[in-house]
């Protein structure tokens, strides 16, 4: 048994490195919350319009700002501290996430209606579209800070495989939280996980900034 541990790390160095774990926890965590998030985004608006193309302005609204803001993000990450940058795409997440659970309460509804409940989720989902094109670049960057260039393969695969899990897994833990207490319960758990991320990025070390 010992043997096969040794083996495993031994073709899997990178998991030896704490900061990796860390963000890989960062990697899953982020594509589960924003997947389950974006499920529930569009059972929401289906539920309140009944419209498919209603469907389709969630997308663009999200689409718009993640395009446009990326022409310049990366730029910007480039001049700033990486571990400061994933934290605040995550803290901007969180004030996003806070945003759309308010508006899921029944309280909202009756003092917006509807319609200003509608224009109000499609501006914080264009918010997240902006937040999202810095998170991108910033995430790739730390991964290329924390992993040595010689275990970049590794790494890649392990971030690779905590993504496509996190994208899976999301929708599957909307659906039963839809289920369970509808879009409420949903939204609150996205906050709590993305609450939960702040923990992982304190364990990694803040690095120079490279001009």
């Amino acid at each position: 048994m010992a043997d096969k541990q040794s083996s495993f790390f031994k073709n899997n160095p990178v998991l030896k490195i704490r900061e990796f774990l860390s963000f890989l926890c960062i990697r899953f965590g982020l594509f589960f919350a924003l997947n389950m998030q974006s499920t529930i985004i569009f059972y929401w608006v289906y539920h309140i319009t009944n419209d498919k193309l209603a469907l389709g302005f969630v997308g663009l609204a999200e689409v718009i700002p993640a395009i446009g803001f990326s022409l310049f993000a990366g730029h910007f990450v480039d001049l700033s501290e990486k571990r400061k940058m994933v934290l605040f795409c995550i803290t901007g997440y969180i004030a996003i996430g806070l945003c759309l659970f308010a508006l899921t309460t029944p309280s909202a509804t009756g003092w917006l209606g509807q319609e200003t409940v509608l224009y109000l989720i499609y501006f914080f989902v264009f918010c997240g579209g902006m937040v999202r094109s810095f998170t991108g670049p910033s995430v790739f960057s730390l991964f290329g800070l924390i992993v040595p260039r010689e275990h970049y393969p590794n790494g890649t695969s392990w971030s690779s495989m905590a993504l496509q899990i996190g994208a899976v897994l999301g929708p599957l833990a909307a659906g039963v939280m839809i289920a369970i207490d509808g879009v409420v319960a949903g939204m609150f758990a996205v906050i709590i996980i993305m609450v939960l991320l702040l923990i992982p990025v304190l364990y990694i070390k803040t690095n120079p900034i490279f001009k």
